[in-house]
């Protein structure tokens, strides 16, 4: 559990020392000084090993910027693009409560209209662009990517929303695509409002990606920068890497909608 925990060489090394230095430490003492000295030391090493392994280390985020110690520092900002010296693993979350049950037919990467319907989603449109990446740098091309989000009240299409949001007839909020030869994918969607998480407070704003390459999987939640319950989201707070999985403004297009753009890093793609 505890080298789950580091995910990093560093922290690895410094577990493999520790256990090299207890595999050493006598068995038993001839004093009773001796022993109650000896365990003290050993426990504090230990305490020490475990909280640096759980901290996770000496962790970068995107491009290299240290993590905020305070979520209102980077609250605001968004992740830039992977860079050829900046390729983590975009963090791992729960698939969620709001999974579609049963996944509309219309699945293609406009959100905003439904096939066969001329009314449009309400809320303020915006286009997602990004790549799928291996750590080594590599597109993962036709890698399936399910995205599903709430409407722009916050209401998600969902047996189990309960919260009473209103539902919006134009918006089914899921598609399902695959990224091109270059990793990359594009989908057109309004911004998801936020609503209440019950036990888990506020949600702010987010998207759910589920993501299967060609030798994994990886489930993440994408934010927008700039909101203030980014500050507060639990979820997101709770993220080993809050900044990798916020997406950053991109100039808007000559129709007035916004652009935003996320990478995603998989280990092996």
């Amino acid at each position: 559990m505890v080298f789950a925990l580091a995910g990093d060489s560093t922290i690895t090394s410094c577990m493999v020392v520790l256990m090299i230095f207890l595999s050493r430490w006598p068995l038993t003492y001839t004093y009773a000084r001796g022993w109650r000295q000896g365990q003290a030391a050993v426990k504090r090493l230990a305490l020490v090993s475990l909280a640096f392994c759980c901290y996770g280390g000496p962790r970068r985020s995107c491009n290299d910027r240290p993590q905020a110690s305070d979520a209102s520092s980077w609250h605001g900002r968004g992740c830039r693009r992977v860079s050829r010296d900046s390729r983590h693993p975009t963090p791992n979350e729960l698939l969620g409560p709001f999974y579609p049950v049963r996944k509309p037919t219309d699945r293609d990467a406009d959100l905003t209209h439904i096939a066969g319907r001329q009314g449009q989603a309400t809320g303020q449109v915006l286009e997602l662009s990004g790549r799928v990446l291996s750590t080594s740098g590599e597109p993962v091309p036709d890698a399936r990517i399910e995205v599903w989000q709430a409407n722009a009240a916050g209401r998600y299409r969902h047996p189990s929303d309960t919260t009473g949001l209103p539902l919006d007839p134009n918006f089914e909020g899921f598609c399902q695509i695959a990224t091109d030869r270059t990793g990359g994918f594009k989908i057109l969607t309004v911004k998801p409002g936020g609503y209440p998480g019950g036990r888990r407070g506020f949600r702010t704003p987010h998207i759910h990606f589920d993501i299967t390459g060609r030798v994994e999987r990886l489930v993440a939640q994408m934010y927008f920068p700039g909101e203030p319950t980014n500050a507060t989201d639990q979820l997101l707070l709770a993220n080993i890497d809050p900044p990798s999985v916020i997406a950053h403004e991109l100039p808007p297009r000559a129709d007035g909608v916004l652009r935003f753009g996320w990478d995603v890093v998989m280990r092996l793609g």
